[in-house]
């Protein structure tokens, strides 16, 4: 994870319910990246290097398609 923001308010300007992360995750192997929502982390803990994972949608949910990819959260035992 290259960086970060903390969100607390909507695309609307109204206050989220909690705050959420948004991030730009560089995939391994690859120039690129993608700019995802951070999932299952307090956003207290979040930090630049974080080793991330893909969340996906349930096997028989999935299309193929990016749209499978529901956000990025910690990898297991992973520190910056």
């Amino acid at each position: 994870m290259h960086t970060y923001a903390v969100l607390h308010l909507d695309r609307d300007g109204r206050p989220l319910e909690a705050p959420e992360v948004v991030a730009y995750v560089q995939i391994d192997g690859t120039d690129g990246g993608l700019v995802t929502r951070l999932l299952d982390v307090d956003h207290d803990r979040v930090a630049i290097g974080l080793p991330v994972e893909a969340v996906l949608l349930p096997a028989r949910e999935r299309r193929g398609a990016i749209t499978d990819i529901q956000g990025f959260r910690p990898r297991r035992g992973g520190t910056p």
